[in-house]
């Protein structure tokens, strides 16, 4: 009875692996791309250990696959353990009927360069994470360029009239119509993580509507703002080393503030204030 029944297991184990190689040839790979099956663990078989892509930039995904085979006569449940760098990564369990092949599929990312070995059940890989540089972006940007001959059929020479003479605001309200006009607003864009970082850009933004009274006739300054000054207009307090910068303009014996980038404008100041 025990000759039988080692027998009747080995033979369950061969068959096992000829349609396990079956249904990997019926998938157009071939034979030699095949991973050694891992040793049997109560019955079932893993192989076929698969790294999609082997070669990453940083936290670019990589997809890590497997196949199990059941030589049971039943169905059961067989649990797989993803190790990277000897470090337990992810667990699943599949449920399998008998004679059939399950392929299971992890997902992995690193963000530091480097190669990281792969373990699951007996089978070994690695896969690596290529060093992402700012000389290879600059030289991809170049890459993607496409530089165009143009040829100049008439120079036209445009001749934009700036007044001389800059005059002030005559009052709030002519301020507030001018901020109104136009239609060249600053856009501001989200990083991949939809935050807009304002560092930088507050003075950009300053400059920007500065440019734009001066070519309208009007005087306007640019005010720095310490933490203190923010804190008292706004509420709310800088990070240590940080400044804002803000526009002002003179109307009559007032002075008042302009934040363009979040539309405030508000009283700041009288000309004989001694503070």
């Amino acid at each position: 009875m025990w000759a039988r029944a080692f027998r009747l297991r080995l033979l369950g184990i061969v068959v096992a692996s000829v349609l396990l190689g079956y249904l990997i040839g019926s998938n157009g790979m071939q034979p030699e791309a095949v991973t050694p099956l891992a040793p049997p663990a109560s019955g079932f078989l893993v192989a076929n250990l698969s790294i999609q892509p082997t070669e990453v930039q940083p936290n670019e995904i990589v997809t890590i696959t497997v196949s199990v085979a059941n030589t049971h006569d039943t169905w059961g449940i067989y649990s797989l353990v993803l190790m990277i760098d000897g470090v337990r990564e992810a667990e699943k369990q599949a449920t399998i009927d008998a004679g059939s092949i399950q392929d299971l599929s992890f997902s992995a990312a690193r963000e530091y360069p480097g190669t990281y070995t792969v373990f699951i059940n007996g089978l070994s890989g690695s896969f690596t994470v290529e060093p992402s540089t700012p000389q290879l972006e600059e030289q991809m940007i170049k890459e993607a360029e496409v530089i165009k001959e143009v040829e100049v059929i008439k120079e036209v020479e445009i001749v934009k009239e700036v007044p001389i003479k800059l005059r002030r605001f005559e009052s709030v309200q002519e301020l507030e119509d001018w901020l109104q006009q136009g239609d060249r607003r600053i856009r501001l864009r989200a990083n991949s993580e939809g935050i807009i970082q304002f560092c930088g850009v507050c003075e950009d933004v300053a400059m920007y509507l500065q440019d734009r009274a001066i070519e309208d006739g009007y005087k306007m300054s640019i005010e720095v703002l310490s933490r203190d000054e923010y804190h008292r207009w706004y509420g709310e307090w800088l990070d240590d080393g940080r400044l804002h910068a803000v526009n002002s303009a003179i109307i009559g014996n007032e002075v008042w503030f302009i934040d363009f980038s979040s539309d405030k404008v508000w009283l700041a100041a009288y000309l004989d204030d001694p503070k």
